[in-house]
């Protein structure tokens, strides 16, 4: 289990990316609905930030501080597909690609940690 910190900008844009990407199967869109419904903010931070999505995104109010900040737990399929996502995430704003190299980082490592994890559990 993976645990990611994610700001409310970081949760819209992710939620949006996702909600738009198109998976090669069922069994790969299965594994990214699991992430959307996480990073989906609630009705009540739509209402609170005046969310709105049309065909060219998402648009809304920006929260004060920390407000909409959300610790994430993925399993590790999620994590993979949730840096798939963000690696091939089209028009990307170059003022988001600090975060999302940052989280693409932060994903990578916890997956080469799990498998590391992995293998020591089998040499025993």
């Amino acid at each position: 289990m993976t645990q990611i910190h994610l700001s409310y900008h970081e949760r819209i844009c992710l939620w949006v990316w996702i909600g738009q990407h198109q998976a090669p199967r069922l069994k790969e869109a299965a594994v990214l609905l699991r992430v959307y419904e996480k990073v989906r903010p609630s009705d009540e931070e739509m209402r609170d930030t005046q969310l709105v999505l049309n065909d060219q995104g998402a648009r809304w109010n920006p929260p004060e501080g920390e407000y909409g900040a959300k610790e994430i737990a993925l399993e590790g399929e999620e994590c993979t597909a949730l840096a798939g996502v963000i690696e091939n995430a089209p028009n990307v704003r170059v003022s988001d690609a600090a975060w999302m190299c940052r989280l693409t980082e932060q994903l990578a490592a916890k997956e080469s940690k799990a498998i590391e994890d992995l293998k020591g559990a089998l040499t025993q």
